[in-house]
């Protein structure tokens, strides 16, 4: 048997308990920062839903957060607390999406480019044979394609955030019950 190593055993509950808690702690976080910043944005630029959305988003990830803290201080509902915050998080990612798939407004879209963008753009597009009627759909066709993928790619990430942290439940609980401050 020379040249075998021994199959690496699973990890102790303790381990799963601490990688998660990591993990949301961290995602958690990011979630806060990144959607606060663009609450932020969004609120100076005036766009209510899109604040609106990214406050909802902050909630959410506060709720991933206060699940590792949960589970920091010994108490395994905090894997309720994560598993909750993902999917919030996940429905606020659908909801806005559709928002922003179905309140999509092209004059509004097309000033925010630059007037040399737009020029070149037109160019470019004219060249490939759109006409000036058809532009405006053609933007409202990529504005659904681009929240169509982003719907798409969140079903799987948050709710793989999800069920990542609902099959640990187990081993978590194990860990919580094994600390001596375990509530």
């Amino acid at each position: 048997m020379a040249g075998k190593t021994a199959p690496k055993p699973p990890p102790l509950p303790l381990e799963i308990a601490e990688r998660v808690n990591r993990l949301a702690t961290t995602h958690g976080r990011i979630i806060m920062v990144m959607s606060g910043v663009f609450a932020l944005i969004a609120a100076l630029q005036h766009r209510t839903p899109t604040a609106i959305a990214a406050l909802l988003a902050f909630g959410a990830g506060a709720s991933e957060w206060q699940g590792a803290k949960h589970l920091r201080e010994g108490r395994a509902s905090g894997v309720s607390w994560m598993v909750a915050g993902e999917l919030a998080l996940l429905v606020v990612i659908l909801a806005y999406s559709a928002w922003m798939m179905t309140h999509f407004n092209y004059h509004e879209f097309i000033t925010q480019i630059p007037q040399w963008q737009q020029d070149k753009l037109f160019d470019d597009l004219r060249a490939q044979g759109a006409t000036e009627a058809e532009i405006p759909d053609l933007f409202r066709v990529l504005n659904a394609m681009v929240y169509g993928v982003l719907s798409f790619v969140s079903v799987f990430y948050q709710g793989g955030f999800a069920l990542y942290y609902h099959r640990r439940r187990g081993p978590i609980t194990v860990a919580m019950t094994q600390l001596p401050n375990s509530r």
